[in-house]
C-alpha cells in the first residue's frame, strides 16, 4: 500500500451525513439568530406577523400601515435566503428623492394544504413633514410573482437611477432546467399610474451574480442560462450590461460544462494577477467541479477550457467541498479531495489550488476535521507520508509517520490535537486555541526525523478553526 493511501476518505453516505449535520448546525444558528432579533417562525397573519415587540421602530410603523391596508391580509413574510438583504423589509432610497422607501416581501398565507401563493412586493414611501416627523404611505403592491422563495436582493445605482435586482427560486424548474427567475425593477414615476415598480429585465436562469467584472465602476449581471433543444443541452454564462435605463444582453456569452444540474456557489473574487473573476461550483452527478469566469475586453470568457485540455475534470471532488477564500484575499482556493478510502477515524486530506496562467497551482495542503471544526496546514512532503487517526470518544487525533505495522510506536508520532469543552487540560497537553466553548489542545512528540520535527510556533501558524 502506498503511503498516500492511508488517509481514508469519507464515503458518499458519510458526505450526506455530514451535510445533514451542517444543516442542523445552520438551523440551530438561525434559530438563535431569530430568537435574538425577535422574529417568530410561526407567524401566519398580519396580526401575528407584525407584533410591535418583534420589530424595530421603523418596522413597527410600516407594519401598522400594512395592517390598515384592506388589500393586505393574512400575510406571511418572505425572507431572502442569501445576499446583503436578509430581511423581509428592505429600507433604502430607491428613487431620486431624499427620503427612503420600503420594500416588503410577503405572500398571503395559503388556506389550502400543499399550495403556495404568489409572492408580492409592497412599496411604501417615507413622507417627511415640515416639522421633521416622518410617516409611511403605502404606494403600491406589485404584480404577483409565482415563486417558491426569494434567493437574494441587490440594489445598484447606474446613471443616477436605482435598480432592484431580485432572484426568485421557482417552484419547479422550467423545461430548460432553469430553477430561478431574475427580475430587474426600477421605481419610477409613470404618467398614468404615478410611481410604479417598472420591470426592466427578466431572465430565466440556473444562477446569477451582480458584479463589476471589468472594474469600470458599473455593475454587470452575469446569468447562468440552460437551454435544451431536442436532446442537445447547452449552458452559457450571459453578460448583461446597463444601457439606456435597462440591463441588456448583446450575445456576450461563453459556454459552460453541460453536465451541471445545479450551481451550489457563484463567488465574486479575483485571480492571482488581480483581475476580477467569478468562481462557479457546479454539481454534476454526485461531484462538484469548478469553472472560472473572467473578462477579455467587453466579453465574458470561461477560463477553464484550454483547447483540448479542460481543467474541469481536475477540479472534480465530492459534493460537500466548495471553493473557499481561505485567507480572505478574494482569491478563492479550489479544493482537491485526496482521501482514497472510507473511514470515520481519518481527517480529510485536501490540496487547495489557485488558477494561474491556465493551470491549477497548489497553494496549500491541509488536514481538515469538519466535525470538530479545525484544519491544519501542512508541508507538502507530509501529504503522502503522514497519517491521521481520530478517537471519536476522546476527540483526540494523532498525526504519525506512516508505518502500517506499528504506527502506535511513540517514535512514529508527530503530534496530537484534542478538542474538549473542559478548561482542565489532560497531562502533557498545552492550550492551542479556543473557539467559543471549544478548547483545542496539543501535544508534540520529538520525532527523530528532521522533516517531521515541529515547534509550538509551527503548530500555531498552521492551525485554523473553521
Amino acid at each position: 500500500m502506498k503511503a498516500g493511501n492511508i488517509i481514508p476518505a469519507f464515503s458518499l453516505s458519510k458526505c450526506k451525513e455530514r451535510g445533514k449535520v451542517l444543516k442542523k448546525i445552520t438551523a440551530i444558528f438561525l434559530l438563535l439568530l431569530f430568537c435574538l432579533c425577535g422574529c417568530d417562525f410561526t407567524q401566519t397573519s398580519v396580526d401575528t406577523l407584525m407584533k410591535p415587540p418583534t420589530f424595530s421602530k421603523v418596522q413597527e410603523e410600516i407594519s401598522a400601515v400594512m395592517k390598515a391596508d384592506p388589500e393586505v391580509k393574512n400575510v406571511s413574510l418572505v425572507y431572502p435566503k442569501s445576499g446583503d438583504y436578509r430581511s423581509a423589509y428592505v429600507i433604502e432610497n430607491i428613487d431620486q428623492e431624499p427620503s427612503q422607501e420600503a420594500l416588503v416581501f410577503y405572500r398571503e398565507a395559503s388556506t389550502v394544504t400543499g399550495t403556495i401563493n404568489a409572492i408580492k412586493i409592497n412599496v411604501l414611501d417615507q413622507i417627511i413633514d415640515k416639522d421633521g416627523k416622518s410617516r409611511w404611505v403605502s404606494r403600491l403592491i406589485s404584480n404577483e410573482i409565482n415563486a417558491n422563495s426569494i434567493d437574494k436582493v441587490s440594489i445598484v445605482e447606474e446613471d443616477n437611477r436605482y435598480y432592484i435586482i431580485i432572484g426568485f427560486n421557482l417552484i419547479n424548474a422550467d423545461a430548460n432546467g432553469n430553477s430561478k427567475e431574475l427580475k430587474v425593477f426600477s421605481y419610477e414615476e409613470t404618467t398614468e399610474q404615478g410611481f410604479q415598480l417598472v420591470n426592466k429585465t427578466n431572465v430565466s436562469c440556473m444562477g446569477y451574480q451582480v458584479y463589476d467584472m471589468n472594474a469600470d465602476g458599473k455593475d454587470e449581471i452575469i446569468a447562468i442560462v440552460s437551454s435544451v433543444q431536442g436532446e442537445a443541452k447547452t449552458i452559457t454564462a450571459n453578460l448583461y450590461t446597463h444601457e439606456q435605463n435597462q440591463f441588456v444582453h448583446k450575445n456576450r456569452t461563453t459556454p459552460l460544462e453541460t453536465s451541471v444540474t445545479e450551481y451550489t456557489g457563484i463567488y465574486k473574487g479575483i485571480l492571482e494577477n488581480g483581475e476580477r473573476a467569478l468562481y462557479l461550483d457546479g454539481l454534476s452527478g454526485k461531484e462538484l467541479g469548478t469553472e472560472i469566469l473572467g473578462m477579455q475586453g467587453d466579453y465574458i470568457v470561461n477560463l477553464v477550457p484550454d483547447g483540448e485540455r479542460n481543467l474541469w475534470e481536475l477540479t472534480n471532488r465530492p459534493s460537500e467541498f466548495n471553493c473557499i477564500d481561505l485567507n480572505q484575499d478574494h482569491i478563492y482556493e479550489i479544493p482537491k479531495w485526496l482521501n482514497t478510502q472510507s473511514s470515520d477515524t481519518q481527517l480529510d486530506r485536501i490540496s487547495w489550488s489557485h488558477y494561474v496562467d491556465r493551470s491549477l497551482i497548489t497553494y496549500l495542503n491541509t488536514y481538515t476535521d469538519y466535525s470538530l471544526g479545525y484544519r491544519l496546514e501542512i508541508p507538502q512532503d507530509w501529504m503522502d507520508t503522514v497519517g491521521t487517526k481520530r478517537d471519536s470518544i476522546t476527540n483526540e487525533t494523532t498525526f504519525f509517520i506512516y508505518n502500517p505495522e506499528n504506527w502506535q510506536d511513540d517514535s512514529n508520532k508527530i503530534l496530537k490535537i484534542k478538542v474538549q469543552t473542559s478548561k482542565d487540560l489532560p497531562m502533557g497537553y498545552h492550550l492551542l486555541e479556543t473557539n467559543g466553548e471549544l478548547i483545542y489542545a496539543y501535544q508534540i512528540y520529538g520525532s527523530r526525523e528532521k522533516s517531521y520535527q515541529i515547534t509550538e510556533s509551527d503548530l500555531k501558524r498552521w492551525f485554523r478553526h473553521l
